[in-house]
């Protein structure tokens, strides 16, 4: 063989060489990017399920700010229509109301409706003590909502 074929061959074999060593950096990158990942996912679902446990805490009821409860159904059509009338005016009453969530799929939830006697698709309000001042029932709109807060709010 000539000198020049054993060259080309020595080439060869060192390029297969490097390709086939442990890249430590390459493996560390792409774990990197994969934890990254994993981060922007796992924080959003974390402050949801805070937020969610934050949301149906019904012991807060009476601990010194007026509070809502809305007796709830997530599957039920009215229940929503009603949570989302209560949305589009609770943001003008946070930090001087609290709302909360009575889901009664939970026992927790059944419970509390059991305890006030009402059904879902139901606004409670209760007073800074935990007295329970004012009952809604059924679909109801932003405005008569709006005013109830307004009211609760204003007790002293």
């Amino acid at each position: 063989m000539s000198l020049k074929g054993k060259k080309s061959n020595k080439n060869k074999t060192a390029k297969k060489k490097s390709t086939n060593t442990f890249n430590f950096a390459h493996v560390l990158k792409k774990a990197l990017v994969v934890f990254c990942f994993l981060g922007v996912i796992a924080v959003p679902v974390y402050a949801y399920m805070q937020n969610s446990k934050a949301e149906h805490d019904l012991s807060v009821v009476g601990n010194g700010l007026p509070t809502v409860v809305q007796v709830h159904d997530p599957g039920c059509r009215l229940c929503n229509r009603l949570k989302s009338n209560l949305g589009k005016v609770k943001g003008e009453f946070e930090g001087k109301i609290q709302f909360k969530t009575a889901n009664i799929l939970k026992q927790k939830g059944r419970d509390f409706a059991k305890k006030y006697k009402v059904p879902h698709v139901t606004l409670l309000f209760f007073d800074k003590k935990g007295e329970r001042v004012n009952t809604i029932q059924g679909v109801t709109s932003s405005d008569v909502i709006k005013t109830n807060l307004q009211s609760l709010s204003n007790r002293r």
